[in-house]
């Protein structure tokens, strides 16, 4: 019977079969169904904290089923048209069993009639106001977003056929793709400071003040068109328009004039309160008389006058009033600061300081939803009214400098009877430039690189009229996060709960067939009386039954098989349990030996394991966040080094010590090491290997995490400047990129140019980097000749392909002499001192893009040979100061023993040749084509 067994087992088709089953059991739950994977671009709920006050969402990553509102299922994202949540209970969608919301917007917000502008700007309101822990998001309609509603909807239908589809159908995936970090940014955004003097700095100051920021629901859409990019073009305008008044001594205002972007707007005026706090501290001499904040000038209606208190006769804000009424009508608004609560409008930040400051705006009230809203688009701009409304900020400006009477003009060109400036003052071409500029997408501070672009190109545009500077802005009492849009993945993938059905069913049918075997098999066995049709019945599975009465003779006899000991062991533990003698050995009184704490940790640690994976997996599959989340959870407490290396080494050391015990134990199933001293040698040695590689592994994690914080501009202010390394170029204050970013801004700025874009440095600028100063430009001044060459070379077919070619030279300057990859200290000067001197020529060109893409490669390209060359050559920052230092206390004119010979030149005049070449074939080609 045993050889008809197995010859059952040997059929390939119940092979066949049990594979198929297998694999379709394995691989069900990850195919994906009709191998539909769709990305788009989606933008998240705001994240911040303002006056202890939190606003938005605080998480940002999700993994979950799409489903509708009706949806019922455990791990849910929300995909809902907008119109769906206007008048709906948010709080209570997102306190549900709801794990994210998607929320699909139109494409083009213009298009929406008066009554969906108003239920639209109803549900934005209503989000301004959420506070959730859940993900939750915004996408601009298109065919992708109709599809995912569509499908959305087809699988969160209710009643019994929905708990049936949620175990077999295949749904929609939605994931985001990035990881923000839990911290809240800390960087300073910068305010834009464009000044035009009179001569004289005790002579009073006029400030023209408008924020460039921009704010909403989901501050990756804001557009703010009218709040506040009419605010910041009129400042551009303004500054076009006056400065001609100051560029002759005999046509200059006894005033000087401040013109300021600030940063942090929408953050409660951030930029104009420090501006405001700093001004009395770095103008001493001076009087700011009046501060004239603009905002939201470009839209329809009448202009308001907005004060704290109504201004005494005879005062800076009561003249300047008069001046704007002589141009047309103005109604003034008198509303009280709050010190406890969000301040309204940007002159109240003076205020406080007790400095006079109004704001003239279109808005009659602070509570205009169109400050915050993505309604705020360029086509609510009418041109014609913020044309006219620059035209007589400007008039009233200058009647108020001058001192006019009356604000009637003297001179006989000027038509009208009221105006100073002639029709062509304004330039409506210059105004629609800057407006198209500013308004091509978001200004959100929390975009910390396109926050810094903007304020660059207002420095670039303002700086072609006056001198400018950029301030850091240090945030106070706010909290904004990162992650503004994320990139999300929809695609079709059978349900999670899939699997596990597929898994109970097997179990089940197993579970039955073991029961009725057993059940047929006694029944045939013990009954004498089964008629005609129990006989035939064991006729026809005679065959079957002879299988499963070996199966349980063999299983009978298998339970019999006991070798002596066994047997003994057996018998005794029998007569112990009827003497009811307690188990043994008593662990309250037994010594624990070796052998068996080894024996009993390993089903521990492997008891742990296997918990851990199983609870682990089930619960990250029905708890609405993943394990990223988690672990980016747990790294937003900042807890201590020593506090998360435990945590750290409990959870290695299971592992670890699982692993090389089951080794061990693997020998003594090979017969190897089984005799007592060698038992416990092999367990000494495990004990103290495990102890050993679990504690190097989280130091190595606890080094990595320290490196990776200690990355090129992720240092913070308290982490020390100098940390223990073999080598000093290993230390993040002598980063090669400190060297080439201090250079390059010190060579720009000897050249009377500023690099808006420059890196912070995080430790400062070292005595390394003063030190590299002074041999760049020692060596810069001996290679003029051959520097003005190349530069003509790489400029000569304009500045577009200047960095390639630049690139092109740097890589010719190594493989000159393929013999020496050397990074010596004259290469490294060479490269900054001439990087520096090209940066400089690119700053005058006004292309600070190319500058900063410059200063990233040449630190990458050296940094990589300082790495590869410095530890074997036993070259080092302070052996560069050493040699440095005796070079120059020398006083020597001719060859410095570290500086670049006649070898570097030949390497310069090589890179000369080869960019000539390439020029020639590029034109060569470029001809052809």
């Amino acid at each position: 019977m045993q050889d008809e067994l197995l010859e059952a087992f040997r059929n390939p088709y119940l092979l066949i079969s049990f594979v198929s089953v297998l694999s379709f059991c394995v691989t069900g739950s990850a195919q994906v169904t009709d191998a539909v994977q769709v990305e788009f671009k989606a933008y998240r709920l705001q994240q911040l904290e303002m006056g202890g006050t939190f606003a938005g969402s605080r998480n940002a990553r999700m993994s979950f089923d799409a489903v509708t509102l009706d949806g019922n299922t455990l791990r849910k994202c929300i995909v809902v048209d907008w119109l769906t949540l206007v008048g709906r209970d948010l709080d209570g969608i997102l306190s549900s069993s709801a794990g994210a919301l998607l929320i699909v917007i139109p494409f083009d917000i213009k298009t929406l009639n008066s009554e969906q502008r108003k239920s639209f700007a109803d549900l934005e309101r209503a989000l301004l106001a959420v506070r959730t822990d859940l993900p939750v998001f915004v996408v601009q309609s298109n065919a992708e977003t109709a599809a995912l509603l569509e499908d959305a909807a087809s699988t969160s239908a209710s009643s019994t056929a929905s708990v049936i589809s949620s175990l077999a159908s295949p749904t929609t995936l939605l994931s985001t793709t990035s990881s923000p970090s839990a911290t809240a940014l800390n960087y300073q955004p910068n305010n834009v400071v464009a000044r035009l003097s009179s001569g004289d700095r005790t002579a009073p100051t006029i400030a023209f003040v408008a924020h460039y920021d921009t704010h909403s629901a989901f501050p990756g859409l804001s557009p703010g068109s009218d709040s506040n990019g009419s605010g910041v073009v009129a400042l551009l305008e303004l500054l076009a328009i006056l400065k001609k008044f100051y560029d002759k001594p005999s046509t200059r205002p006894p005033y000087n004039l401040d013109f300021l972007w600030s940063a942090a707007g929408k953050l409660n005026f951030q930029g104009a309160r420090q501006f405001a706090e700093q001004w009395q501290d770095k103008n001493p001499e001076s009087k700011l008389e009046l501060a004239i904040c603009v905002e939201g000038i470009g839209g329809k209606g009448s202009l308001y006058y907005h004060v704290a208190k109504i201004p005494n006769e005879g005062s800076a804000a009561e003249r300047f009033l008069q001046r704007l009424r002589a141009t047309q009508n103005i109604e003034i608004v008198a509303k009280k600061i709050s010190v406890n609560q969000l301040l309204s409008w940007e002159h109240e930040r003076f205020n406080i300081k007790r400095l006079a400051a109004v704001t003239v705006s279109r808005y009659p009230s602070h509570e205009e939803h169109i400050r915050h809203s993505l309604l705020d688009t360029p086509e609510q701009i009418d041109k014609e009214q913020l044309n006219n409304a620059i035209r007589s900020l400007a008039e009233a400006v200058l009647g108020y400098l001058l001192n006019l009477k009356g604000g009637v003009a003297s001179d006989n060109r000027v038509e009208a009877d009221y105006t100073m400036l002639s029709k062509q003052a304004v330039n409506s071409e210059r105004i629609d430039f800057f407006m198209s500029q500013l308004t091509n997408g978001g200004r959100s501070a929390a975009d910390q690189e396109n926050t810094k672009a903007v304020a660059s190109n207002i420095a670039a545009a303002a700086g072609a009229y006056a001198k400018v500077t950029q301030q850091g802005v240090l945030l106070s009492e706010i909290s904004i996060w990162a992650g503004i849009s994320d990139s999300i993945v929809a695609e079709r993938v059978r349900p999670a709960a899939f699997e596990l059905f597929v898994a109970a069913g097997v179990i089940s049918y197993l579970a039955v067939f073991y029961q009725l075997s057993n059940v047929a098999l006694s029944v045939l066995e013990g009954s004498e009386m089964l008629g005609q049709t129990s006989l035939a019945l064991c006729r026809g599975s005679n065959r079957h039954l002879q299988v499963l009465r070996t199966l349980k003779q063999t299983a009978k006899r298998c339970d019999d098989l006991k070798t002596p000991i066994q047997q003994w062991g057996w018998e005794y533990l029998l007569r112990q349990r009827a003497l009811k003698r307690p188990l043994s050995p008593n662990l309250g009184i037994y010594k624990i030996q070796l052998t068996m704490g080894m024996s009993g940790m390993h089903r521990v640690t492997g008891c742990v394991m296997a918990g851990a994976m199983l609870f682990g997996s089930v619960g990250f599959a029905v708890a609405p966040f993943n394990f990223t989340q988690f672990i980016d959870y747990i790294r937003g407490w900042n807890l201590p080094a020593f506090v998360t290396g435990t945590f750290k080494w409990i959870i290695a050391f299971p592992i670890v010590y699982h692993s090389l015990n089951g080794i061990r134990h693997m020998s003594f199933d090979m017969a190897r090491g089984i005799d007592l001293p060698s038992i416990y040698k092999s367990g000494y040695l495990v004990m103290a290997l495990s102890v050993l590689i679990t504690t190097l592994i989280v130091a190595k994690a606890l080094q990595l995490g320290r490196d990776e914080s200690a990355v090129w501009g992720m240092a913070t202010e308290e982490e020390p400047s100098r940390r223990l390394v073999e080598y000093d170029y290993e230390e993040p204050r002598l980063h090669i990129k400190g060297f080439v970013v201090d250079y390059f801004a010190w060579r720009i700025s000897q050249a009377g140019h500023e690099w808006y874009e420059q890196p912070e440095l995080p430790f400062g600028v070292q005595p390394e980097h003063q030190m590299m100063r002074q041999v760049a430009t020692l060596f810069e001044r001996r290679q003029a000749k051959d520097f003005e060459e190349l530069f003509k070379d790489l400029l000569k077919d304009g500045e577009d392909l200047a960095f390639p070619r630049y690139c092109q030279v740097i890589d010719t300057l190594t493989r000159a002499d393929p013999d020496d990859k050397a990074m010596s200290y004259g290469r490294v000067i060479g490269l900054i001192s001439f990087g520096g001197a090209l940066a400089t020529r690119f700053a005058e060109m006004n292309k600070r893009n190319e500058i900063f893409k410059m200063a990233n490669y040449t630190s990458k390209y050296i940094d990589l040979r300082i790495r590869l060359t410095w530890a074997k050559d036993g070259r080092s920052w302070s052996d560069f100061m050493r040699t440095s230092l005796e070079a120059l206390e020398r006083g020597e004119k001719g060859e410095m023993s570290f500086v670049m010979t006649t070898r570097l030149g030949l390497m310069l005049t090589a890179g000369a040749i080869a960019v000539l070449g390439l020029l020639f074939s590029s034109k060569f080609i470029f001809a052809k084509h």
